[in-house]
């Protein structure tokens, strides 16, 4: 998504990897209002971040989806397999 909405012109590249470089910055120096986990949880904070000072997602709106998305079962989004048969389960993309 942050790619997609470079290349659409919605921000520079030099926005998001200022406030990328900040975040892993401060997590590096231990502030505790850093995100916390992966390099990949501070690229979403400072997506998030970009996202609301752009004005394109509230950080309301950011937490009440995943609130949503947080409360569906798992499996929720998932159809069970055409005639019983499941690549996944199976071993497709598997060496044989």
């Amino acid at each position: 998504m942050t790619l997609a909405l470079c290349e659409r012109g919605v921000f520079a590249w030099e926005d998001f990897r200022r406030l990328l470089v900040e975040e892993i910055g401060a997590f590096d120096t231990g502030d505790p209002g850093a995100a916390a986990g992966s390099y990949y949880a501070r690229w979403q904070t400072a997506f998030e971040r970009l996202l609301g000072t752009r004005g394109l997602c509230a950080r309301a709106e950011l937490e009440a989806r995943v609130q949503e998305l947080g409360a569906r079962p798992a499996g929720h989004d998932h159809e069970p397999p055409v005639g019983g048969h499941d690549p996944a389960r199976e071993g497709a993309g598997r060496p044989r």
